[in-house]
């Protein structure tokens, strides 16, 4: 199953993304990697001190996991500015 856009331009497109999260579900999507994969790095920036504001993070678990060994000042902000880019079902999935 490939989620990835074809071109750059799907990223702006509401259908896109509803397909995106239709076919996956409401198992997390990782862009980058999952926490364990980005954890050295990510802790050599970041300390538990730090406000940390994640913004546009779709569905993925980063935040939590942050926040679940102890980076409490960090703020998850799902920001429903543009609903071409954000789903309903994603927001409410990410929210339970």
């Amino acid at each position: 199953m490939n989620l990835l856009p074809k071109s750059k331009e799907d990223f702006s497109q509401k259908e896109y993304w509803d397909t995106f999260f239709k076919k996956r579900g409401a198992k997390a999507f990782e862009w980058y990697g999952e926490y364990l994969e980005l954890a050295d790095n990510l802790h050599k920036y970041i300390k538990k001190q730090d406000n940390v504001l994640i913004t546009g993070c779709g569905n993925s678990t980063l935040g939590r996991d942050l926040y679940n060994i102890g980076y409490e000042s960090t703020v998850f902000t799902l920001l429903k500015l543009l609903t071409a880019t954000l789903s309903d079902i994603m927001i409410n999935q990410y929210l339970q």
